[in-house]
């Protein structure tokens, strides 16, 4: 049996997002953008695996839609975590932009939804002897399937 949609959907978009290999300027010298499928233990980042994005499909909510489909809709939640130096805002825009273009291309994505659109994002940082920095941001994921048939 095939994976579950959600399981499908946030394996496509790690696999988008690893493919689409963004950098981020960090200090003046390019660091690779690092992509995990789940968030870190402990809601702890070390700084050695920075900058990342982590990918997280939150919540699901189900609604009949015709007969013998639910229309499907989740939130997908991606955390991006800078690495804590001067210009960690600027970081987690380069990877926001990066990620949204990614997304958008990715015919993998636009194969297993009927939509993706992206909801919110918001930005926290953290000013001491350096600046931390992160950035979430959310898409409105939504597929209709068969009663029967949570895996297409």
């Amino acid at each position: 049996m095939p994976d579950h949609i959600w399981q499908q959907v946030s394996d496509a978009i790690v696999t988008a997002i690893t493919d689409a290999a963004i950098t981020v300027d960090v200090g003046g010298s390019p660091a690779p953008l690092l992509v995990f499928d789940e968030p870190p233990d402990n809601e702890t980042v070390d700084a050695t695996e920075t900058p990342a994005a982590f990918v997280n499909i939150l919540r699901e909510s189900v609604e009949i839609s015709s007969v013998g489909y639910y229309r499907r809709e989740a939130i997908c939640m991606i955390t991006l975590v800078a690495r804590p130096t001067a210009n960690a805002a600027r970081q987690l825009f380069t990877m926001q932009s990066g990620i949204e273009v990614a997304i958008e291309e990715d015919a993998a994505l636009a194969a297993l939804l009927n939509d993706m659109t992206m909801v919110s994002s918001g930005l926290m940082t953290q000013r001491g002897e350096a600046v931390r920095g992160a950035r979430s941001i959310e898409y409105r994921l939504m597929r209709a399937l068969p009663r029967t048939n949570p895996a297409p």
